[in-house]
């Protein structure tokens, strides 16, 4: 183990807890993506995302601050039902 490993191990009580928690934050935020995201998912422009955004199309996105952020689920859920609809997105 490296010195910074031994003395995240020693006051964690060798628990791991600490390296646990960095990966639970990875996966949440790996669980968001931004507009410029679900534009090259989709292959479209991100001004395209903006735009069905506007009139309320396009996957579920929220805001924080000023940041729109969509749920990976929510982009998932969107090309399904695009794909069962049989419907360009």
């Amino acid at each position: 183990m490296t010195s910074i490993a031994l003395v995240s191990h020693a006051v964690n009580g060798g628990s791991g807890q600490e390296a646990r928690t960095q990966t639970d934050r990875k996966d949440i935020v790996g669980s968001f993506l931004t507009t410029a995201e679900v534009a090259e998912i989709l292959r479209t422009p991100a001004e395209t995302i903006r735009f069905w955004r506007h009139l309320g199309k396009g996957p579920a996105s929220f805001k924080v601050g000023r940041r729109v952020l969509y749920a990976r689920e929510d982009v998932e859920q969107f090309i399904a039902e695009a794909r069962k609809a049989g419907r360009s997105a």
